[in-house]
């Protein structure tokens, strides 16, 4: 299941999400504390999606217990070669193995949000070959390289 984390619950969790962003993001051991804290912000005012992809299961006393297995990055962008929009998945680190039938709802959810927004598609930065495999099981084209060059 994927849920969207409010203000006050991105602030709570922000140490799980900036080490999140930190496992994730190709470039993000280059990040400075400034720029960690800018990420922070827009976050924080929603300019950055927070999401919590978790799963429910009963713990020893048959209580429902929330079991958070990845978090992820999102932000809408002006969509560049056609008009429009789209979801770039800036950041998604996983604490566990995550089953494919999760990352499927999660990303259909993703999907849904997406179309919510006006986005025509959803793209992604990733140096995850799992997270590669994961996108083109469900569909998705993965022959781009993003390309990076520090000024």
């Amino acid at each position: 299941m994927l849920i969207r984390l409010n203000s006050e619950q991105v602030m709570r969790y922000w140490p799980s999400v900036e080490e999140a962003l930190r496992a994730a993001v190709p470039f993000a051991d280059t990040f400075t504390s400034e720029q960690m804290l800018d990420l922070q912000e827009k976050c924080v005012r929603g300019a950055l999606q927070t999401w919590l992809v978790y799963n429910v299961q009963a713990d020893t006393t048959g209580q429902d217990k929330v079991l958070p297995l990845a978090i992820g990055l999102t932000t809408v962008l002006e969509a560049i070669g056609h008009r429009g929009k789209e979801l770039l998945i800036y950041a998604l680190c996983s604490y566990e193995n995550v089953p494919t039938e999760i990352w499927r709802e999660a990303f259909e959810s993703l999907k849904k949000f997406a179309h919510s927004e006006g986005c025509s598609v959803v793209t992604a930065l990733t140096k995850s070959p799992r997270v590669l495999q994961l996108v083109r099981q469900i569909g998705g084209n993965v022959e781009t390289t993003y390309c990076r060059m520090e000024v």
